[in-house]
């Protein structure tokens, strides 16, 4: 049987106004006629990033799961910690699931996957605490040491005290995904871009900076491997036809 890939990548807060926007700029139309698409979605409630991106992995809504928020409450304090870690959420993942039936997994900044034994390779969307470096930060959420050695080392040039600041981050993550895709060739990637999120809390629903923002999601979709990846490089350089792309 032939070997299956799955790769998704959630790119926070992106509307139905900005997919329509994607679904027409050159970059993305080799791949968009050949999609099929649901246009609009219900979320969960709270519409809170953490939240939903937990649901998306375990299937169960937060009363389940035990995620409401991205932060751990902590009445009296100035700043609440935030969850980084697999520990905080209840129940199964589809991580888990996919290591079950004999896949590999990786993920690159999903929240709430810090330390996560069920995904193979590993980038949590972590940031440095008191005292980390920025390869130790990641070494400390769960990094191994071949992910540091041959994806993390070599693209931190691209994030370097800038963990927190868009599109820096974002740029970080999208070539890390792709360095997994050709280093490892994972039957199951996430990862979870969020400069668009960033853009309309700094600058409101829509803006030029939104429009922005979906500019580049488009362009780390081209460029985002060395050298860039085309519709046929896809197939050539990461796994087989049966390839499916999820956002």
């Amino acid at each position: 049987m032939t070997e299956r890939h799955l790769v998704v990548v959630s790119v926070d807060a992106m509307v139905y106004e900005d997919v329509a926007l994607l679904s027409k700029l050159q970059t993305m139309q080799p791949l968009w006629h050949k999609t099929a698409r649901v246009d609009r979605v219900q979320s969960i409630y709270p519409t809170i990033t953490y939240p939903c991106h937990t649901t998306m992995i375990t299937g169960v809504y937060p009363d389940k799961h035990g995620i409401v928020n991205n932060t751990t409450p902590a009445p009296g304090q100035k700043s609440a910690p935030w969850q980084f870690f697999r520990s905080a959420a209840r129940g199964s993942n589809l991580f888990e699931a996919a290591k079950a039936h004999g896949l590999t997994t990786a993920s690159v900044f999903w929240p709430l996957t810090g330390k996560d034994a069920a995904i193979d390779y590993l980038i949590d969307e972590y940031w440095p605490q008191q005292g980390e470096s920025s390869e130790q930060c990641f070494r400390d959420s769960g990094s191994s040491e071949e992910v540091i050695e041959k994806i993390i080392r070599p693209n931190l040039k691209l994030l370097e005290n800038r963990h927190r600041q868009h599109p820096f981050c974002d740029a970080f993550m999208m070539q890390c995904a792709a360095d997994m895709l050709l280093h490892f060739k994972p039957n199951l990637l996430m990862v979870h871009p969020a400069n668009i999120d960033a853009y309309r809390h700094q600058t409101g629903t829509f803006s030029p900076q939104v429009t922005h923002g979906v500019h580049e999601i488009s362009l780390w979709r081209r460029s985002c491997s060395r050298p860039p990846m085309t519709p046929a490089s896809w197939t050539a350089r990461t796994f087989s036809s049966s390839a499916i792309m999820v956002r």
